[in-house]
């Protein structure tokens, strides 16, 4: 069975199937090669969140939009919830906590207005995932 995508799908269209992997054919993904179905499936799903959660409410910080289609939400929570990781609202993450919804993640970073100098103390018990877009921006 040949492997298709739609042609609209920036992420995975440089890839060609190989015996139960992915090889990169382009610069979707830089620097990874053998890419597994879950990458690439969820891959996919971060660009979406992104494109309709992120960009289509005006956040539109280059870095903070980079850090959001690089960052894997989906390792942030328990795998029962993996599948729900890229939605937008909120998931428990134990102990009565929540990581935030991806939209108020872009918000709060953008809202930073960082500058490549800035260093960022992220105090909190939550799951890391604000920190990891934030390491990212940096």
């Amino acid at each position: 069975m040949p492997f298709w995508l739609p042609p609209t799908d920036r992420i995975l269209r440089e890839f060609v199937k190989q015996p139960g992997r992915l090889t990169n054919m382009g610069a979707a993904v830089k620097g990874k090669h053998n890419m597994s179905w879950d990458d690439v499936k969820y891959a996919r799903r971060r660009e979406e969140m992104v494109r309709r959660q992120i960009e289509a409410r005006n956040i539109t910080a280059h870095a903070v939009l980079a850090a959001m289609r690089k960052v894997p939400r989906h390792l942030f929570v328990s795998e029962a919830l993996q599948h729900k990781a890229y939605e937008d609202y909120p998931l428990p993450i134990g102990e009565q906590q929540t990581i935030s919804q991806p939209f108020i993640v872009a918000e709060m970073s953008q809202a930073l207005d960082l500058s490549p100098n800035d260093r960022v103390l992220e105090i909190g018990t939550g799951s890391g995932y604000q920190a990891a877009i934030l390491a990212e921006m940096a």
